[in-house]
């Protein structure tokens, strides 16, 4: 179960699409309600979390929007589902670098363009649809984003067959 949403490095998503398909998972988007949880400060509820082992709990998928991020990790499930009413959202790319925010047009420029490659051969191998790298290229940095309706998800390779 996926809840990527504030994952902004598009490099920790693949890596975590990695381990699923490493470790032969299935995936699916949503945000995970721990019952001990309820109306506690976000604090306590890590602290709650922290030790591990099994807790009660629900997977919410009310109001989700699955972006880039989201379906990098997401193609990492050898069997891949988004529930009904999800919508995927896809932006453009951008560099940027809080410790060197000063980096030249040329240098981001390339770094983008490499990135994309990177993105386009990982999504290639986890048998995605080039065109979805090709629908986030023609986004550009900052350019509005694209729902990719239900539809296309099959045939985007976003979602697989369900058996």
């Amino acid at each position: 179960m996926i809840h990527s949403w504030g994952v902004s490095n598009l490099k920790v998503a693949s890596s975590l699409g990695r381990i699923l398909r490493d470790r032969g998972l299935d995936a699916t988007a949503g945000t995970t309600e721990v019952a001990a949880c309820a109306g506690k400060p976000e604090a306590e509820c890590f602290t709650l979390k922290r030790p591990g082992g099994p807790l009660d709990a629900r997977l919410s998928v009310s109001d989700l929007i699955c972006d880039f991020a989201c379906v990098l990790t997401l193609a990492g499930g050898v069997h891949r589902s988004l529930p009904q009413g999800a919508k995927v959202v896809l932006g453009g790319r951008g560099i940027r670098n809080r410790l060197a925010p000063n980096v030249s047009t040329e240098q981001r420029e390339s770094l983008t363009e490499y990135f994309g490659e990177q993105h386009r051969k990982y999504l290639n191998e986890m048998g995605i649809a080039p065109d979805l790298i090709d629908i986030v290229d023609r986004i550009g940095e900052g350019g509005r984003p694209v729902v990719i309706p239900p539809a296309d998800w099959a045939r985007l390779h976003i979602v697989t067959p369900s058996q």
